[in-house]
């Protein structure tokens, strides 16, 4: 298990949040957070579809209806579970709070993505779009314009991944397999839980039209593996990340999640990454 940050946050104002999703990623945001009051982050309320998960949160704390958020009168609404959400809630979180999305992949979807900025600048809120253990994200982002191409392999063990919406049948795997290459929004769409970090480099790059995507799916594989190339402009760009991986979520991911969570600090209106 990675170790969690402690460090201080500069210019950390006191925050009131609620999350979505009490899995895996959700109960170690919420155990941390509870966890270290020097943070000045305040959990206002958890959701999860699934009600036994918050069986042993306060009974004040759980929030039965999505719909009832603004009772709780947050800063900060925190999607931990499923880029569902973002379509079914997304514009109404930034109507009176900030929004964190930890499921990027929603925004592969174009419209969703032109809505939930407009309802950010509209109601004066954040949208904010997680850097997803990303190492280079400002490089890419700040070499966006030079860059001639951007390529993203991600590996993982079939068992991994979740197939529901990709149309392929995970038992015909039995070897190394391309499961896409191609753009990355495409990706997204087909396999929306398991490349949220391959959207997040994407959309701090050069687009997810622009960005290649190559997902592969390998049975021999131990660990959840992300190679990451970029080059132009007299700059060329190479990283490599693995980790291990328990369900569809890597190992660095929480520690990501978490550090995220404490930098979303004051910013102007609009869509932002953290």
């Amino acid at each position: 298990m990675a170790e969690f940050p402690n460090a201080e946050i500069p210019n950390a104002v006191a925050t009131r949040i609620g999350l979505i999703g009490l899995g895996q990623i959700g109960s170690t945001i919420y155990r941390e957070i509870n966890a270290h009051p020097e943070w000045k982050i305040e959990i206002a309320f958890v959701h999860d579809a699934d009600a036994a998960r918050t069986s042993e949160v306060p009974p004040e704390q759980v929030l039965g209806r999505i719909e009832d958020f603004a009772q709780f009168d947050v800063d900060m609404v925190c999607e931990l579970a499923h880029a569902d959400i973002s379509f079914q809630h997304g514009t109404k979180f930034l109507e009176k709070a900030d929004y964190f999305m930890l499921s990027v992949t929603a925004i592969a979807d174009a419209e969703l993505e032109r809505n939930l900025r407009q309802a950010a600048e509209q109601y004066g809120t954040r949208l904010w779009v997680p850097h997803g253990g990303v190492a280079i994200m400002d490089l890419l982002h700040e070499c966006r314009e030079i860059f001639d191409e951007v390529r993203l392999e991600m590996i993982k063990p079939p068992q991994n991944l979740d197939f529901s919406r990709s149309g392929i049948d995970p038992a015909t795997i039995t070897e190394r397999t391309v499961l896409h290459d191609g753009p990355v929004r495409e990706v997204c769409q087909r396999f929306p839980r398991n490349v949220n970090t391959l959207a997040a480099a994407a959309f701090a790059g050069k687009g997810l039209d622009e960005t290649r995507a190559v997902l592969i799916a390998d049975p021999d594989e131990t660990q959840a593996r992300v190679n990451m190339y970029a080059q132009g402009g007299g700059v060329e760009m190479k990283a490599m990340r693995a980790e291990d991986i328990e369900g569809v979520t890597g190992a660095a991911t929480p520690v990501s999640v978490l550090n995220s969570i404490r930098h979303a600090a004051a910013a102007p209106p609009g869509l932002h990454l953290c």
